[in-house]
């Protein structure tokens, strides 16, 4: 969960992105999508932030948390939050 919040923090300070707070996960991906920020990444985190915030299991095992963030990372790097 905190490598989406912090893909939005990124977005929102790199690219003057901000989710609404209305707007569903996949909502707010098909916008990215929409001004041109098509990415694997930022669909695989979506994803594994859904499974954990609306999922059954609650909880993310170390392999979902290491591809967390994997995905962040390269949305840093490709979007003007990290080196």
């Amino acid at each position: 969960m905190r490598c989406y919040h912090e893909m939005s923090r990124i977005l929102s300070e790199h690219r003057g992105i901000r989710r609404k707070r209305a707007m569903t996960p996949r909502e707010f991906e098909r916008h990215l999508e929409q001004v041109g920020l098509r990415s694997e990444h930022i669909r695989k985190l979506t994803r594994l932030f859904e499974e954990v915030r609306y999922g059954a299991n609650k909880k993310s095992g170390e392999q979902e948390e290491r591809e967390a963030v994997v995905c962040l990372e390269a949305i840093a790097r490709a979007y003007g939050g990290a080196s």
